[in-house]
């Protein structure tokens, strides 16, 4: 029987990466700045977190190779619960960049650290993230 190795850096999702991701709305053919995240986030937050697709932000953008329907799936950050939007999500459920402080207010006060100095250390050194920005590194306290 074949058993899936498991890599030593997926030790677990206790902490997550913040983005500011832009993204195409297909329907309006507007582009937005949500913020997504790297992974499905431990805690209260991930009520407010869904796996979204969103089409390539143009014809020239090269797809990744395990991409086998051109679009992209993402971790999108919304604005409500899961439970109070319904069916569907819309680009005014998500999270925006001047949603950030709001962010950073629900993190602080429901048991997340903002790693600053990681956060830091990335940004400071340039490391690319091709359209996405970093907001930062965050913990759940358990």
């Amino acid at each position: 029987m074949y058993t899936m190795q498991t890599s030593v850096f997926d030790v677990s999702n206790a902490s997550v990466s913040f983005y500011l991701d832009n993204v195409l709305d297909r329907p309006s053919q507007t582009y937005h700045k949500v913020i997504t995240l790297s992974s499905m986030p431990p805690g209260p937050i991930a009520n407010m977190v869904v796996s979204k697709s969103f089409p390539p932000l143009s014809a020239f953008q090269v797809r990744n190779p395990w991409d086998n329907y051109g679009s992209s799936c993402k971790y999108v950050l919304l604005r409500y619960p899961k439970q109070d939007i319904g069916v569907g999500t819309f680009p005014q459920h998500f999270m925006r960049q001047d949603d950030i402080p709001s962010l950073f207010s629900y993190l602080t006060s429901n048991g997340y650290t903002i790693q600053t100095a990681l956060t830091e250390l990335i940004t400071e050194q340039g490391f690319g993230m091709d359209s996405r920005k970093l907001i930062c590194f965050a913990s759940y306290n358990l």
